[in-house]
């Protein structure tokens, strides 16, 4: 049993990979994964169903595509852990997004350099 990252609660969890797949059927950041209850992971789905950002095809092609699907994808994540009632250990979950935002940099940093060269 663990503790759920979006609502606080212990039991079984789901995987959820935070940023999802691309349009090419890949997870954006495969390594990018939180523990969720049953139902927070089936209200984040709920959540991103309605904005359209939930399956593959909602992901445009390219850097910029794939930004802003893992933006969307985040921001719901966060929305439904800022409801979490108790207070949770989030190190382990902080450190790997640390790390996939800089990844993220690096390519919005390259997609800007190809823009300046396009020029």
């Amino acid at each position: 049993m663990s503790i759920c990252l979006g609502c606080g609660g212990h039991g079984p969890l789901h995987r959820h990979h935070v940023t999802g797949r691309g349009c090419d059927g890949n997870y954006l950041d495969p390594e990018l994964l939180v523990g969720l209850c049953w139902t927070c992971h089936h209200d984040v789905h709920d959540i991103l169903r309605t904005i359209g950002c939930d399956s593959p095809g909602s992901v445009a092609p390219g850097v910029a595509g794939r930004l802003t699907a893992r933006l969307l994808r985040l921001a719901v994540l966060l929305g439904v852990m800022a409801t979490a009632e108790s207070v949770l250990d989030l190190r382990a979950f902080l450190d790997d997004l640390s790390r996939a935002v800089d990844t993220w940099s690096q390519e919005a940093d390259q997609l800007v350099t190809q823009a300046g060269t396009a020029s």
